[in-house]
């Protein structure tokens, strides 16, 4: 008999851990991006259409170009919204704590800058992670009288807050540099290996389970798992090389598992096969928020784009979405395996971008194998199914959280009284007022 206080496996545990003041910190935070996320999505679709079109090159590689100097500042945002956030709940200026958050990943960036690879995997980590140890750091440093460098009596509000956030904002910029500078003599931190070669593919099912998750995981820390799986995908897209050639010879494929299948199946509408959380909205949630953001991201997710789920909904570091974000990847993965290796669809052929669009990348992958679009469709189906249920479950708890409301919590006057202190009495123009008067 089913109990009344039963819910999803893990659900109660995660809701809890996604209740932290931390995380909320970042999901709040990360909500901000929602507008510049969008903005260069709608580039790199520009840039997509723009060369299906026939355009000129030049429209392409400016519309291209836009896409991708928006998204290298992403990281800059992303620190700067978190630490602004925590800078609330800590009670410390926001904006200085701010725009010192943004400096500790430009001090990252440059670091890494000779790790090409390691900076693209760990700079956007670093920009979540940084602030979450680098603002409460400041915040008790900045409660040492020895770290003030003013008095309220000398200056006004904001700018003692500013000042006195100094000395704080220099001991951890100078931890920061001392960790990055030892986490450098790690060879494996510096240069990422590949766990597994091509001579490993022979147990295609444990290593789609690998890749699968691990890419989910990094991208639920906030990891960019684009990058931090790339030489893993190097082999996966080898392995569609050696079936091209096998083709062509006449011989039987070697490779069922390859980048190929991963792209068009496993991750369909971007990371966590995201497509599916999508639909899965749209289909069964009623909450007008959530489905305002599904229908932002359902033409993004046509072209496996899938930043504005992860940003604002958001997937990263929200524990409620962790399971079937690693599920239906995986999921994905066996199903297609087990149908290419019955003979129902060929295996990739040809390597494709990875912003082609859903079911073209399919059938182009193939070489014009409508069972791959066919098999497609059965897996967004599939995913949707997983996704569901646990889209209800976050819809109900929305719904009885607002049913409560503590006044003692309502940050309204707190928030009006931040904003009066930008405009409070300022001790340097009120003694110009009193010299003029005089």
């Amino acid at each position: 008999m089913r109990q009344p206080g039963f819910k999803l496996f893990f659900t109660h545990r995660l809701a809890l851990l996604a209740g932290a003041e931390s995380l909320r910190s970042i999901r709040e935070g990360l909500l901000w991006l929602l507008p510049c996320l969008l903005v260069s999505a709608v580039f790199l679709i520009a840039a997509q259409c723009a060369q299906a079109l026939g355009a000129p090159s030049a429209l392409v590689d400016l519309l291209a170009g836009l896409h991708n100097r928006i998204s290298s500042i992403i990281p800059l945002l992303v620190a700067a919204s978190i630490g602004y956030m925590l800078a609330i709940q800590y009670r410390l200026p926001q904006l200085p704590v701010a725009f010192l958050c943004l400096s500790h990943v430009v001090i990252a960036i440059y670091l890494l800058r000779d790790y090409p690879l390691a900076s693209a995997t760990f700079v956007l980590f670093i920009a979540i992670a940084s602030p979450l140890v680098n603002v409460p750091t400041m915040a008790w440093l900045h409660r040492r009288r020895w770290t003030r460098l003013v008095d309220e009596g000398l200056v006004g509000h904001n700018l003692k807050g500013t000042i006195n956030m100094v000395l704080p904002g220099v001991l951890t910029s100078l931890v920061l540099v001392a960790v990055l500078q030892l986490l450098l003599q790690i060879h494996d931190f510096a240069y990422i290996q590949r766990p597994i070669d091509i001579d490993s593919l022979d147990h295609p099912y444990l290593n789609a389970i690998f890749l699968t998750s691990t890419n989910s995981l990094f991208w639920f820390f906030g990891i960019h798992g684009t990058y931090a799986m790339q030489p893993l995908m190097e082999v996966m897209d080898q392995a569609v090389t050696l079936n091209a050639a096998d083709h062509a010879a006449g011989q039987p494929l070697r490779f069922a598992l390859n980048s190929g299948l991963l792209g068009c199946f496993a991750f369909i509408g971007g990371s966590g096969g995201s497509l599916a959380l999508v639909l899965a909205i749209l289909g069964f949630s009623r909450n007008h928020s959530m489905r305002l953001l599904a229908l932002a991201s359902l033409a993004l997710s046509l072209f496996n784009v899938n930043e504005l789920l992860l940003f604002g909904l958001p997937i990263i570091l929200n524990p409620r979405l962790l399971v079937p974000f690693m599920l239906v990847p995986m999921v994905n993965a066996c199903l297609a395996l087990v149908v290419v290796q019955l003979g129902w669809v060929s295996p990739a052929l040809v390597s494709v971008p990875f912003t082609s669009p859903v079911l073209l990348n399919a059938y182009l992958s193939t070489q014009g194998d409508w069972g791959a679009v066919l098999l497609q469709l059965v897996l967004l189906g599939v995913g949707t199914l997983i996704y569901m249920p646990y889209v209800r479950s976050i819809q109900r708890q929305g719904e009885r959280s607002e049913q409560v409301y503590l006044k003692t919590f309502d940050t309204t006057f707190r928030g009006l009284e931040e904003r009066g202190r930008l405009f409070e009495l300022d001790p340097v123009v009120a003694a110009y007022k009193q010299t003029a008067r005089q």
